[in-house]
Formats: C-alpha cells, structure tokens, sequence
C-alpha cells in the first residue's frame, strides 16, 4: 500500500496536464518508429544499390527525404510542447513542495542552510521531471519499436523482428536521455 501511495505521489504532476503526456507519448513512439524504419530502409536502399535497380533506389531515397521531413517538422511542432511539459511540471511541484518549505520551522531550517535547503530542493526538482519525462519517453519508445517489430514479424521475416526488438533497448536509452 505504502509503495502505491508512493508512485501515486511521484506521478502526480502527469495529473495536471494529461494532453501534454499523450503528445509526448505520441512524438516518443514516433522516433522509435522512424529510428527502426529508418535502418530498414537504409537496408533496401543497399539492396537497391547492389542489384543496380536505380528507379527502386530513386523511390527510397525519396521515402527517406520525405521520412526526414516528416520527423524534422515534428520535432519542431514538439519542442514548445516539452517547454510546456517541463514548466508545469516544475510549477506543479515548486507549488508542492515551496509551500511545505515555507511552513517549515525556521530553526531547523537555518541549521541546514537557507541557500542550501533552496538548492537541494530545486535540483531535487530539476532532477524529479527529468526523471518523469524520462520514464514517459522510454515507455513509449519501447512500445513502438515492440509494435513495429512485431508488425515485420507478421509481414516480413524473423530477420526484421529481431532487428526491431534489438534496437529497441539501446534506440529507447539513447533517445530517451538525450
């Protein structure tokens, strides 16, 4: 009980802004989508080129252009939406936990520090919506490389499924610290 309380307690800002989550979600199995696909059709770009078939060649060079495109225009439609995540996040929880700082009794607070409680509490902060971000977005990563994968599994090969499921781990960290 105490353990469900406690994630409860650390997922409560997500609460406050349920659309913005979703957005991220969205955008974060999007890139694992175009990480994953992107190395499939890196793979029939090659194929392409070995077979000397360059009209297929010229038709994935354009899937790719386009793919780019699409991920460039999304990642500018979604950086203000992480700016909004990041600021109600950190209002959410400067409300929080600002207050409860400012009830506190002032002796055992001047036996810490003032400069130093205020400092441990916003890089406790700062750290506490990284983290949420962070777990939002490796969720979400996982999810849509499993997805895509499991999607080749069924309509191509085992080759493509285990190429998916591979890069699912390290594409989901790599992405999802950066």
């Amino acid at each position: 009980m105490k353990k469900i309380n406690r994630r409860k307690e650390f997922f409560a800002p997500a609460k406050q802004i349920p659309w913005s989550i979703v957005v991220l979600l969205l955008y974060s199995a999007f890139i694992a989508f175009y990480n994953t696909y992107m190395v499939v059709l890196l793979e029939k770009a090659t194929g392409a080129i070995e077979q000397w078939d360059s009209k297929r060649f010229q038709q994935i060079i354009m899937m790719l252009i386009v793919l780019f495109l699409v991920h460039y225009a999304s990642k500018i439609f979604y950086k203000p939406h992480n700016f909004k995540i990041i600021r109600d996040f950190s209002n959410y929880l400067d409300q929080k936990y600002f207050a409860k700082f400012l009830k506190a009794n002032n002796n055992n607070t001047e036996k810490i520090g003032t400069g130093r409680m205020i400092s441990i509490l916003q890089k406790g902060l700062i750290t506490r919506v990284d983290t949420l971000i962070n777990i939002f977005r490796a969720n979400a990563m996982q999810v849509g490389t499993v997805l895509l994968s499991l999607y080749f599994l069924a309509t191509k090969s085992w080759s493509f499924f285990l190429i998916g499921i591979g890069l699912s781990g390290p594409v989901a960290t790599a992405i999802g610290t950066a």
